[in-house]
This record gives structure tokens, sequence and C-alpha cells, in this order.
């Protein structure tokens, strides 16, 4: 599923979707896509560790209000905090008091993907609109575990994603 422009169906009721769900045995991998949160909108964006089972896979088994997925980057917009991956205390945070009011103005992140020294080994990013980046290495699971590091996004209001990139290079 390619996500261009989302609006819950009623802006107090989170949604959550990826921002692009191919079936796990096409390969395709996204290494960059911008979400636009209107304002007050407000939700997590980021990249999260999950079974994929194909067009199957419950997105609703990852419940942020409950806890952040354990191999992942997250970014809660109205915390203002930036969460890395969870080790035995929780979750780290790598960023927090970002400069960001989702009340007062349009939020705008772009997420990436890039290589590592490790083929499996990967950085991913968040970036602000005023410069701000906070990133973490993830190690990608292997295929055969059935398993992805996806870019997911939970929200309430209206959100746009665009300047989708794909990893065409890992096919």
């Amino acid at each position: 599923m390619s996500l261009c422009s989302k609006t819950s169906d009623d802006d107090s009721t989170p949604k959550l979707t990826t921002v692009v769900f191919p079936h796990k045995s096409t390969g395709l991998k996204l290494n960059e896509f911008t979400v636009e949160f209107e304002k007050g909108a407000t939700g997590v964006v980021g990249w999260v560790e999950f079974t994929d089972n194909g067009a199957d896979t419950p997105t609703s088994s990852i419940n942020f209000a409950r806890s952040y997925p354990r191999n992942g980057l997250f970014l809660n917009i109205a915390e203002r905090k930036a969460y890395g991956p969870n080790n035995n205390n929780g979750n780290t945070i790598l960023g927090e008091n970002l400069r960001m009011n989702h009340t007062e103005t349009v939020t705008k992140l772009v997420c990436r993907r890039v290589g590592g020294a490790h083929k499996t080994q990967r950085k991913y990013s968040i970036e602000l609109a005023d410069g701000t980046n906070v990133d973490t290495n993830i190690i990608d699971p292997q295929d055969s575990h059935n398993t992805r590091v996806m870019p997911v996004i939970a929200f309430s209001g209206k959100v746009t994603v665009s300047g989708l990139r794909y990893a065409i290079d890992e096919l």
C-alpha cells in the first residue's frame, strides 16, 4: 500500500498504517520517505521490526499506546521525543525537547534508511525541518525469519506522505 495522503475517519481516533507494504516475496525496501503532519495532527512515525506475513500482516499488532517495539526508531510528535532500540531498561531516548510544535505549525520529517558497515546493518534516521537529525543503527533481520524493519505511522489528524525512494539496488 502506498500512502499519499490520509485522514483518520474521526480526527480523535488514532490510525496506524505502513508507508509501503509490498508482499514479502517482492523484496522491495524503502530507503526514504517524507511525512507532513498538518497543524494539529499528531502521532508516531519511524521504523519498526515485525513479522511480515505479506498483505495479511495486521498492523494492529503494533500498539504505540502500550509500548514501543524492541527494534526500531520512532519520533513521538506530541512528546517531542525520539526513541531508539529498546534495551533492558526500556527504550533509549535519542532526542527530547525537539524543536517542533504540532499544535501551532505543520510538522515535516524525512525518514531515511542507508547501508552500514555490515550488509544487514543499516542506519535509520529521522530529520526534522530545522535540520535536527536523530539516528540509530538497526540490524535488518534475515529474510528467512519472515521479519522486516518497516516504515510505519500511527496518527490522528491529516498526514501526507511523499518522496518515496526505493532500494532498487537491493532487489
